[in-house]
């Protein structure tokens, strides 16, 4: 990043299936891919995201005899089996896997009025986008925050997306315009994620006392006995940025040295506040 000095903080352009991505890496090692992260903070919550129980060639057997409501699902299916296709492959094979993916999310949103299966093949194209690095990624995520603001996980997955996009053009103040959807959710696997990025957003926009504020958050996070596996990882960076240390509790659990200090609150509970620096 041009004349920008983050204190313990690399950032790494990563060129993989086909595009560009911007991952965190910290000094002192361990590095969190945005895409995986997404996928995995995803389970549970909608399954566009997640691999379907039919197999991509039985999807396609099954597409060419299915009709009116069938095939749509069949088509949904086959764009999410295409989509994360694309993400454990590279190059020609994940191209392929990509144009597949939008092809049947086209044709599963043709002629259709459910506003459900619109948002989500919507979603898969600015995935797709954005994952291939496509300048097109930035008006997808503008326009399905717009048209889509009502589709709870997706809008939410949509927001995030924006923040990446506008971190890695650097344009600090969109990104963490963009990472603040997600700070009303405290529950939600992807709060520690947008913390820290925002609290890089803040480093990089010359605002050092906000990021130190929000990347102690961050660590408070993994003081939770409930806190997630995603939470967790996002948790150690922060703490390995802040030089806190990471120890073992009396149930073996490893968290934040600082959690022997400070109130243990469940990630699930408690009230959905911003952290201080967003108030």
């Amino acid at each position: 990043m041009r004349g920008v000095n983050v204190a313990g903080l690399v950032l790494l352009v990563v060129v993989g299936c086909g595009g560009a991505q911007v991952r965190t890496q910290s000094a002192a090692g361990g590095a969190i891919e945005p895409g995986a992260l997404f996928v995995e903070a995803s389970n549970g919550r909608t399954d566009l995201l997640q691999v379907p129980e039919t197999s991509v060639d039985e999807l396609e057997s099954a597409r060419r005899s299915a009709r009116g409501a069938e095939r749509r699902r069949v088509l949904r299916d086959l764009a999410r089996a295409h989509l994360l296709a694309a993400e454990s492959s590279e190059g020609r094979e994940a191209r392929r896997h990509r144009a597949d993916a939008e092809r049947a999310a086209e044709a599963a949103a043709n002629g259709s009025r459910d506003s459900t299966l619109l948002a989500e093949m919507a979603f898969v194209e600015l995935w797709l986008s954005w994952r291939a690095g496509e300048r097109a990624a930035v008006g997808r995520a503008e326009r399905f925050t717009t048209r889509f603001a009502g589709a709870g996980e997706l809008a939410l997955m949509a927001w995030m997306i924006r923040g990446e996009l506008a971190f890695g053009a650097e344009q600090w103040a969109d990104a963490a315009t963009a990472y603040r959807y997600a700070l009303g959710q405290l529950e939600h696997p992807l709060y520690a994620y947008a913390l820290h990025r925002s609290a890089e957003s803040w480093e990089h926009a010359g605002r050092p006392d906000d990021a130190r504020a929000a990347r102690g958050e961050v660590v408070q996070l993994g003081c939770a006995s409930d806190a997630s596996e995603a939470t967790m990882r996002v948790v150690q960076l922060a703490a390995r940025e802040l030089g806190v240390a990471m120890v073992a509790d009396e149930t073996g659990r490893v968290r934040p040295s600082t959690c022997a200090t400070t109130t243990t609150r469940s990630a699930s509970g408690g009230d959905d506040e911003l952290p201080p620096s967003m108030r």
